[in-house]
C-alpha cells in the first residue's frame, strides 16, 4: 500500500527538537501539525514538558500525562489518524501517525519527517499501542 496523497506535504519536514511547524519538528510535533491541518484539531503542545528528544524522564511523563484523553485501539483495529506509539528503553517515547496499510508518518532526528511501516523489525517489537484521541 502507498501513503495517502495528503502525507506527501509533511514528508522531509526538517527534524528539530520539540518543534512545532514546518521549519522544523520531532514526532510530537509532526502530530500536532497533522492534527491541526488535517483534521481541525488542537492537541497540546508539551514542548516545554521535556527537554528534549533524549529527555527519557520528561517525554513517558508528559506522554502518560495525557494518555486518559485517548481511548486505546487494538492492534488490527487502527485506522488512519491514529496515533502509534513506541516504547524507547521500555517506556513510551516516539509517536506517529497512522496513515493505514502498516504505514505511519513520522519524525525523527537524523531523517526528519518520513513514511515507515510500523511492522518493520525495526519498529514492531517496539509499538506501546495504537491510540485515538477521545471523541475523534
Amino acid at each position: 500500500m502507498t501513503a495517502p496523497a495528503w502525507a506527501a506535504p509533511y514528508v522531509g519536514i526538517p527534524f528539530r527538537d520539540r518543534g512545532r511547524d514546518r521549519s522544523g519538528l520531532d514526532c510530537w510535533g509532526l502530530v500536532v501539525l497533522v492534527a491541526r491541518e488535517r483534521y481541525r484539531v488542537e492537541l497540546p503542545d508539551l514542548s516545554g514538558e521535556y527537554a528534549g528528544t533524549r529527555d527519557r524522564v520528561g517525554i513517558p511523563a508528559a506522554v502518560e500525562s495525557q494518555l486518559p484523553a485517548w481511548d486505546r485501539i487494538p492492534r488490527g483495529s487502527e485506522a488512519e489518524g491514529d496515533v502509534v506509539l513506541f516504547r524507547e528503553a521500555g517506556r513510551p517515547g516516539h509517536c506517529g501517525i497512522v496513515l493505514g496499510g502498516g504505514l505511519m508518518l513520522h519524525a525523527r532526528a537524523g531523517t526528519g519527517s518520513c513514511v515507515e511501516g510500523y511492522g518493520r523489525p525495526a519498529w514492531s517489537g517496539r509499538v506501546e499501542g495504537f491510540y485515538r484521541r477521545r471523541g475523534a
